[in-house]
């Protein structure tokens, strides 16, 4: 039985045996099956991918026309600024950003229509993305739309104010007043209040008489690279026919809350009325007294501030060349002498903070430490005009006051040279009265330093530390 049923399935011919496929036929039809699959796949997939690009750029070219259709029947163009907001159409999310510029008889394309020609129209550009587009596949529009009426009287001029942050990008809100020059007016007539900064940073104010003016702006929490809140240009002069501008840096302030002398690891005392400089790559020094508000608002410089301890003072010199005011040995990296380890100053590293934001900025100083003192006493520090050891020097020296203070007190001061005196108050408490000079140990300085017991003096050296 096995063998008819073997006769049955196995032809008896061997040429017959070896006909059919062999497995290298086999695999070959199966890559040649693959590679159109892939194909036919790939056609489909690009189809559908077409066929999406296709519809979404069909789309934002609508969101774009829109958009340009609406701005088309504002009836204040002063209204049309920059945007940028997202809307989602068939489960894709488009990106729509518009961004409008004054175009003026002078041929100038500005956002506030800057420059000293007149107002014409706004030039408004509409860009539409969205996700999974190709590169370079944003869809633009362009156009141009003038005012309704006339804007411009040949008789009248025009005031542009301009307001940006520190970043350069406009501030709004901001209250404008114009008004006529104090001095020399000159024929100006105050106008009525603009109305505040929009969201580019611009305001106008149109028909104004020809004359010399005073414009003056503010906003709570705000202020300008001078550290003050309200910011005063005059005059400017507004003449027929013609456009002028008033730029202005404003923006929220940052708040610093200085940590004095927190790098030692002594605790250490500050006196009442210690100074503190602000310093920025853009501005200079701003020095600070005690008394004033802590934290301290200051302008949000993108690159920060260097905080000393002390007040730094740049040389001002006499028409005969001779120094009247400095006070440098309260920067570190004014101590450019090498002591003699060879070490010198370091600039202190800046902080800084965004606008709104806060920071903490490490003071460093050095402290000293009376140990002799007998009960508790008022010291005074007398910063020294010495160049003895390194000390760059200061010439404009403070007196710096500490109304308790034992042999054990660590007093905290600025960088420099030092001699110490008890003193006595005003019944008022407001008048200071040196009495007797105090003679410090050789021991008196904690943090680096030189200390002179037959001068009196401590010197307190930054240099070789790490601000």
């Amino acid at each position: 039985m096995f063998r008819r049923l073997n006769d049955v399935l196995r032809p008896a011919s061997p040429a017959e045996r070896d006909t059919g496929f062999s497995l290298v036929e086999v695999i070959v039809a199966m890559m040649v099956f693959t590679i159109i699959s892939i194909g036919v796949a790939y056609t489909i997939t690009n189809s559908l991918v077409l066929t999406r690009e296709s519809r979404a750029r069909a789309i934002a070219t609508q969101l774009a026309a829109q958009d340009i259709d609406l701005l088309r029947s504002v009836k204040d163009v002063f209204t049309i600024v920059d945007k940028t907001w997202t809307t989602e159409v068939g489960g894709t999310t488009y990106e729509v950003t518009r961004r409008a510029s004054w175009a003026t008889t002078t041929s100038n394309t500005t956002i506030c229509g800057t420059g000293t020609g007149t107002l014409q129209y706004k030039q408004v550009e509409v860009s539409v993305s969205y996700a999974g587009m190709r590169p370079g596949g944003e869809i633009t529009s362009a156009t141009a739309i003038a005012p309704n009426s006339r804007i411009n009287d040949p008789n009248k001029g025009t005031i542009v104010v301009e307001v940006l942050g520190a970043s350069g990008t406009g501030t709004s809100g901001v209250t404008v007043q114009i008004a006529a020059a104090t001095d020399s007016p000159n024929g100006a007539v105050a106008p009525p209040t603009p109305a505040k900064t929009d969201s580019t940073g611009c305001t106008y104010a149109l028909g104004l008489a020809a004359g010399n003016y005073q414009v003056t702006i503010s906003k709570g929490g705000a202020v300008g690279p001078d550290q003050k809140s309200t910011q005063v240009m005059t005059p400017v002069v507004v003449t027929a026919g013609t456009s002028q501008t008033a730029s202005f840096s404003f923006d929220t302030a940052a708040s610093f809350n200085a940590s004095v002398g927190r790098e030692q690891a002594l605790l250490r005392t500050l006196p009442t009325n210690l100074d503190l400089t602000f310093r920025s790559s853009a501005q200079g020094d701003y020095t600070v007294a005690a008394s004033a508000a802590s934290p301290v608002p200051l302008f949000p410089f993108t690159g920060g501030y260097s905080v000393m301890a002390g007040r730094h003072i740049d040389p001002t010199t006499d028409p005969k060349n001779n120094v009247e005011s400095s006070c440098l040995n309260v920067d570190p990296s004014a101590w450019t002498t090498p002591a003699a380890d060879g070490m010198v100053g370091a600039q202190i590293m800046p902080v800084g903070a965004a606008p709104g934001d806060s920071a903490v900025p490490i003071v460093p100083t050095g402290v000293v430490q009376l140990a002799d003192l007998p009960g508790v006493q008022r010291v005074a520090a007398v910063q020294q005009n010495s160049k003895a050891n390194g000390d760059p020097g200061c010439v404009t020296g403070q007196t710096y006051y500490f109304p308790s203070v034992t042999a054990l007190t660590a007093m905290a001061l600025p960088y420099g040279t030092w001699k110490f005196y008890t003193y006595n108050t005003s019944n008022s408490g407001t008048v200071f009265t040196l009495k007797d000079q105090i003679t410090p140990r050789g021991d008196a300085a904690r943090t680096r330093g030189i200390v002179d017991t037959t001068a009196k003096t401590v010197l307190l050296d930054p240099r070789g530390g790490t601000p």
